[in-house]
């Protein structure tokens, strides 16, 4: 039983690495969309800050946008 157990752990760990690699590639694009799905996140509130930080130092670009009628809609 010793000499099995021996065998066992030199022998068999190619096999869970190979196991393992469908659930690797299984998780692998859920982590990619959530990557995606975050980094969209940021970029909008990114953009936020910066149409912000716009109003702040132009307050005539923002007058001009809402008397011609292209202010967006928050």
């Amino acid at each position: 039983s010793i000499i099995f157990e021996e065998y066992a752990r030199t022998h068999f760990r190619a096999e869970l690495l190979l196991a393992s690699t469908g659930m690797i590639w299984s998780i692998l694009p859920l982590v990619l969309i959530a990557g995606v799905i975050r980094k969209k996140i940021q970029n909008r509130k990114q953009l936020k800050v910066w149409k912000g930080e716009e109003e702040l130092i132009d307050p005539d670009s923002v007058i001009l946008s809402v008397v011609e009628g292209k202010e967006s809609n928050k």
